[in-house]
């Protein structure tokens, strides 16, 4: 809370009286050992067969199914392992990057993360995570 109440949503610094501690991708790059290039997640697009096919698959689940899909999922197909892509990236996101009070899954915020789960290591999610704690700052 203090550091929300801190925090200079305009300008991404932290402003403390001790010193003002600028915040940005490379900075959670190194807190977190993520990667702060390469592309930017994909726009959201309700309208889109691939963000349909998510949310038909996702998107009455809470973390809870989640988490115990990622546990039991079969690995034998490409099919099972893509889905497993999908659940793991989605669970890691929701439980560990940029958790939330609500435990179901956003269309906006969380489909964009799995529209192509074959090579997740092509985005920048330093990028997503502090766009998303920057949004969620301003939110509060």
């Amino acid at each position: 809370m203090y550091l929300a109440t801190k925090f200079d949503v305009k300008n991404n610094v932290i402003k403390d009286d001790v010193a003002n501690i600028e915040i940005n991708a490379e900075i959670v790059e190194r807190a977190l050992g993520l990667p702060s290039c390469g592309d930017e997640f994909p726009e959201y697009y309700p309208d889109d067969s691939e963000y349909e096919a998510l949310k038909s698959r996702w998107g009455k689940f809470a973390l809870a199914y989640l988490k115990g899909f990622v546990i039991k999922c079969a690995m034998q197909t490409e099919e099972q392992r893509m889905l497993f892509g999908e659940a793991f990236i989605l669970f890691l996101w929701k439980t560990f990057f940029c958790p939330t009070t609500n435990s179901f899954l956003s269309p906006e915020r969380h489909f964009p993360l799995v529209v192509d789960v074959k090579n997740p290591m092509q985005y920048n999610w330093s990028l997503q995570i502090f766009t998303w704690i920057k949004d969620a700052i301003k939110d509060f």
